[in-house]
């Protein structure tokens, strides 16, 4: 890889990196893609390994970005190739992969994802090398792989805290009971021991229910934290 390769593709890796839950990074993904290679268009296809109904279509060329999910048949009336194909096997079956140097289509594995980049009319064959594609889909897919995580993560978190919802309204309940009789009734001594202990209890309960749903935040922060790294350190090989 020449050294204005490897500085743009450091580049690449960066704004990938500072856009990635911004929902830009795909835009300029591809839009920097675009430059490296001189192409006419480019086009990234994501397919989720678990689901062959649907596919998130990326492309961007002289008109602008667009973002758009792809049913099962429209796919394959604009790709002329299916979704099942395309996930199957390691794409061989993927029309395009000729040895034309103006056009050429990519196919990266990533966890749970494959990535299909289809570069059409590259006018500058010799900077956007196999090399240089292969380390592009490589960031974007460490990138991609890091968002689903994080949000995966993040949906967990949200149905904990939903489910943590009705525990805590009954802890609190019980707490507030607990203490309107400590302030205003006549109690006995035994009477006012147990409302103490029924208090302190609920205390305890709503302090581990709050530790639980930090916790899980806590491991997304950590995941995205993770990530970015990974994608900095892809760059700089």
């Amino acid at each position: 890889m020449n050294k204005a390769a490897a500085e743009a593709i450091e580049g690449f890796a960066e704004r990938i990196d500072r856009n990635l839950f911004s929902g830009e990074m795909e835009k300029n993904a591809l839009s920097d893609l675009l430059l490296m290679s001189g192409a006419d268009s480019i086009c990234l296809i994501v397919l989720h390994k678990t689901s062959g109904d649907e596919a998130k279509v990326y492309s961007c060329d002289s008109s602008g970005f667009r973002s758009e999910t792809v049913s099962a048949a429209h796919f394959r009336k604009r790709f002329s190739f299916s979704i099942s194909s395309a996930l199957s096997g390691a794409g061989a079956r993927i029309p395009g992969t000729s040895n034309d140097p103006a056009e050429r289509i990519f196919v990266r594995d990533t966890t749970g994802v494959r990535l299909i980049a289809i570069v059409r009319n590259i006018r500058r064959p010799d900077f956007l090398t196999d090399d240089v594609l292969s380390l592009a889909m490589s960031i974007v897919g460490l990138a991609l792989h890091a968002r689903y995580a994080v949000l995966d993560n993040a949906e967990a978190t949200l149905r904990k805290i939903a489910e943590s919802d009705h525990r805590i309204k009954g802890v609190l309940s019980s707490i507030r009971t607990a203490v309107e009789m400590l302030i205003s009734e006549d109690l006995t001594t035994e009477e006012e021991l147990q409302l103490k202990r029924l208090a302190r209890a609920g205390v305890f309960e709503l302090a581990d229910i709050v530790e639980n749903i930090a916790g899980s935040s806590k491991a997304g922060n950590r995941q995205k934290i993770k990530a970015a790294g990974r994608t900095r350190r892809t760059a700089r090989r």
